[in-house]
This record gives structure tokens, sequence and C-alpha cells, in this order.
């Protein structure tokens, strides 16, 4: 049996998920209606403001952050923060 050198761009990688095994990842997943976003993109459009999705979803976020400091929470110990 012959092992071949890890090229150099692959160590990182390698290193990675020999350390992220250490855990067990979680994912979390949710569906959203985003209807009355698209009506307010779209009367903010008539008014001659753009906004995007993504705008949107960040203005959420932080306020849903402002509101409940709980959430923004980080693990420490072991893992990385």
């Amino acid at each position: 049996m012959t092992i071949t050198p890890l090229p150099r761009e692959r160590r990182a990688t390698l290193h990675f998920q020999s350390w992220v095994r250490g855990f067990a990842p979680v994912f979390l997943d949710t569906e959203v209606d985003m209807t009355r976003v698209r009506e307010h993109q779209a009367a903010a459009l008539g008014e001659g403001h753009r906004y995007s999705l993504v705008t949107c979803v960040l203005n959420t976020a932080a306020r849903g952050l402002a509101s409940h400091p709980e959430a923004n929470a980080a693990i420490r110990g072991r893992l990385r923060p």
C-alpha cells in the first residue's frame, strides 16, 4: 500500500475536518413567510427606496437579538469561539 502525500492546499481542510470531529454541529432550519417583506419592498420601491432581502433579514435578526440578548450566545470551552 502506497501513501501519497497530501497536497499543500488540502492540509488546512484535513486539519479542520479532524478538529471538527470533536463535536457535533447543530443545524437549525425553518420556513419563513416573506409575503409582508415583499409587500414592504414593493411599497418602498414606489417611494423611490430599494431594500434587498439581505437588508430585511439583517434588520429582523438585529431587532430579535436586541429583544432577546440571551439568544446571542457562544459556547465556550473546548470549541473555538
